[in-house]
């Protein structure tokens, strides 16, 4: 990989005709995706949290927001530790504006093919499949014998990740041109979603073509895109710190609560060094000093005060730490052949393991998080039940019944205008996939409060 191809300026295009800008035109990304509906929709969806008036709790907005300015730091940091050593001539200050652009922009995105209802809503959607597709049946037989594997991946391992690129091909308007090289560094394989020898490999199966073209375009031969570990990693940071920021206003744990957690010695695995020790002790200790300093100097706020100052101050420190961690993986990363992520290693990823097992004692096991979960998991799985059953016979020579016709007709019709495009020439199979990409689309495509309100409407709710 040479990042002279990485860095390409080439905005994409489905056609052959190639639209190469100046370098400066990276800016131009920014602008268009800041004003896309496709963006300005996510200030509408939870992250984790339940949207309420509370402005201070994050929604999929201000998630972006924050992981676009983590990544763009990370990068930063990258080229400044390279040029500092004198290492790899090819990351320059010319390189440095570039790539802290690109990762702007790649952070931005996304989320952009987030569920309603942010991280509870996708996986209602990846457990309702797990339950039910093998259960749902084509032509008397099972969808899991009718599709092929990596259709059934898609929807076994769903990931609202992997709807990103689907929403940029499928979904923007037509003057919209997004450069190649940072296109591909939004495709990361989903990680932790493995059913039945299935995975996802970071897009959907339907822009399987696209993304080969995208590749091509960069020069990548099936690898990730270097940047993308950067992004993932900015994602990572921006949510383990949001959430536990998050838990902290809402009144659901305290700063001395959670000092106390952390200093549980049952987070230290064996191979942790002693320097590394010493750095999560002190950023631990940190949260003391800011607990203290905010009830010497507040009256109000102070729990919500001394987090703010505390998340921060780690923040810069997992900037920090997964900057090196790049450099330090720099030949594997380059080769292709890095497996793992930046932000998993040494006492970093005991910070990360130490916060989310508070997050789950403390945020998901409250009842506010519990009533949450179950009512997303409510509406999901009505939602799923419903248009999924409804769209198995759409477009077939077999007549639908009166009620899955109607629900058919509630799908709006941009939806089925991609449906129609891109199912155009496919097999059948191909178009049964499609169909139930198409009713994941438009429910996936609805702020919180549309898809609550469309629920208690086909349920006589008013």
């Amino acid at each position: 990989m040479r990042w002279v191809n990485l860095l390409s300026p080439q905005k994409w295009s489905t056609t052959d005709k190639k639209n190469y800008l100046k370098q400066a035109d990276y800016y131009d990304d920014y602008k268009q995706i800041c004003t896309s509906h496709m963006v300005r929709q996510m200030q509408e969806k939870s992250h984790v949290f339940p949207l309420t008036e509370e402005s201070n709790l994050n929604t999929g907005y201000t998630h972006s927001v924050e992981t676009s300015a983590i990544a763009k730091l990370i990068g930063s940091n990258i080229v400044d530790i390279t040029i500092k050593t004198g290492k790899k001539a090819a990351l320059n200050e010319v390189a440095k504006s570039h790539i802290c652009e690109l990762l702007s922009c790649a952070s931005m995105l996304h989320d952009v093919g987030n569920s309603p209802f942010g991280k509870f809503g996708e996986e209602a959607i990846r457990l309702w499949f797990k339950a039910n597709l093998n259960k749902i049946h084509f032509k008397d037989k099972p969808l899991t014998e009718v599709m092929s594997d990596q259709m059934c991946g898609d929807f076994y391992c769903y990931s609202s990740a992997s709807r990103d690129l689907h929403c940029i091909f499928r979904y923007s308007r037509s003057d919209v041109t997004l450069t190649s090289s940072m296109l591909s560094a939004l495709i990361i394989p989903c990680e932790s979603d493995k059913y039945k020898g299935l995975s996802q490999s970071g897009y959907l199966y339907s822009e399987r073509k696209e993304v080969q073209k995208l590749y091509e375009s960069v020069e990548l031969s099936g690898q990730r895109h270097p940047l993308s570990y950067v992004v993932e990693a900015a994602d990572k940071i921006s949510l383990i710190t949001s959430v536990i920021e998050n838990s902290v206003t809402a009144g659901m744990i305290t700063c001395p609560q959670l000092m106390n957690e952390l200093r549980r010695e049952d987070y230290f695995e064996e191979d942790i060094v002693q320097d590394e020790y010493q750095r999560f002790a002190s950023i631990v200790k940190y949260l003391g000093v800011c607990h203290n300093a905010s009830k010497t100097r507040f009256t109000t706020n102070i729990e919500t005060i001394a987090m703010q100052k505390w998340i921060t101050h780690v923040q810069d420190e997992l900037i920090e730490f997964a900057a090196q961690s790049f450099v330090n993986n720099y030949e594997d990363i380059m080769r292709g052949v890095y497996l793992s992520n930046i932000f998993d290693d040494s006492w970093c990823r005991v910070m990360r393991n130490a916060l989310k097992d508070v997050e789950r004692k403390y945020t998901y096991n409250s009842e506010i998080m519990i009533s949450f979960k179950n009512g997303v998991n409510k509406i999901i799985n009505f939602m799923l039940d419903t248009f999924i059953n409804a769209v198995i016979y759409y477009d077939t020579d077999i007549e639908l019944c009166n009620s899955d016709r109607s629900f058919v007709t509630m799908i709006g019709e941009k939806y089925k205008k991609v449906y129609r495009r891109c199912s155009r020439d496919k097999d059948e199979i191909e178009k049964l996939y499609l169909r139930l990409i198409m009713v994941i689309d438009y429910i996936c495509d609805m702020a919180d409060e549309n898809l609550k309100d469309i629920y208690k409407k086909l349920n006589g709710i008013f």
